[in-house]
Order: structure tokens, then C-alpha cells, then sequence
């Protein structure tokens, strides 16, 4: 009898760590989606205004220039990009 109670106790000590686990693990999933979209949204902000910088500079400067300068920022801009998918996510 008494152990029959001890394995109820047991069981449902298990239940709620169980789901203690798993509402951890749903809450730092959710402030991971929420960094990553503040990262893309930052990204696409940072885009658009180099965006609009190149057509500022293809006015001031020749586009023959200007487009080797655009290369050669565009592979620098990269970079951490190819370092990112080189080391993986778990890395950073």
C-alpha cells in the first residue's frame, strides 16, 4: 500500500518535471524566434539604407568605380555570413 503511493508520488513528481522541461525548453525557443526576427528585421533595415547609399554614390561616382568598390564590400559584408554557416549556429 504505502508503496503503491510512493510510486503514484513518484510518477507525478515525474509528470511535472516532465513538463517543467518542456515549458523551459518552449520558452527559450520562443526568445530564440524573437531574436531572430529583431536580427532579420535589423538586417533588412541595414540593406535598404546600403540600398539607397549606392544609388546616392552611383550619382556622386562613375559606375565603373563604383561597382568594383560595391564588390569589394559585398565580400567583406559576407564574411560573417560564411563564418556563421562554416561553425553552425551552435557556435555563436
Amino acid at each position: 500500500m504505502i508503496a503503491e503511493a510512493e510510486e503514484r508520488a513518484w510518477e507525478r513528481v515525474k509528470g511535472r518535471i516532465d513538463e517543467l522541461v518542456t515549458e523551459r525548453a518552449s520558452e527559450r525557443l520562443q526568445k530564440a524566434e524573437k531574436k531572430a526576427e529583431a536580427a532579420i528585421s535589423r538586417q533588412r533595415a541595414l540593406k535598404r539604407a546600403l540600398d539607397m547609399l549606392w544609388v546616392v554614390l552611383r550619382r556622386l561616382i562613375g559606375r565603373e568605380d563604383l561597382a568594383a568598390v560595391k564588390a569589394a564590400q559585398e565580400a567583406e559584408l559576407s564574411k560573417p555570413a560564411m563564418e556563421f554557416k562554416l561553425r553552425g549556429p551552435e557556435a555563436s
